[in-house]
């Protein structure tokens, strides 16, 4: 199957000074899970995710974030990525414990050095 079959042929835009409820209520009308941002020329600049607004929600209404699966332990980016996201804890398995705790301290190295 192509994804065009099941991808949204509308692209939803917002601008930089709408409200992230202005945004999350465009996702619900149109039934999508990403806003482009785009400038006033048209020119996009960004994308806002339900995730996104998810995380930032949870978090400011003091809530922990945290993943449990198999893919942080596999994958060690997966792991660095999800710092980047902000989650809070990630299950391990015993054998990738090591190389993940590597990885993620790698990554809040570069964190603090932008």
């Amino acid at each position: 199957m192509s994804i065009g079959r099941i991808a949204s042929h509308t692209v939803v835009t917002g601008a930089p000074r709408e409200s992230i409820l202005e945004i999350t209520h465009r996702m619900e009308d149109y039934n999508v899970g990403t806003v482009v941002i785009v400038s006033d020329r048209g020119c996009p600049l960004g994308i806002v995710t339900d995730r996104d607004v998810a995380i930032r929600a949870a978090h400011r209404a003091g809530r922990r974030i945290d993943i449990c699966g198999q893919t942080p332990s596999d994958y060690p980016e997966f792991a660095r990525a999800l710092l980047r996201e902000e989650i809070d804890s990630i299950s391990l398995t015993p054998d990738a414990l090591l190389a993940t705790l590597s990885a993620v301290a790698e990554a809040e190295e570069e964190a603090k050095a932008e």
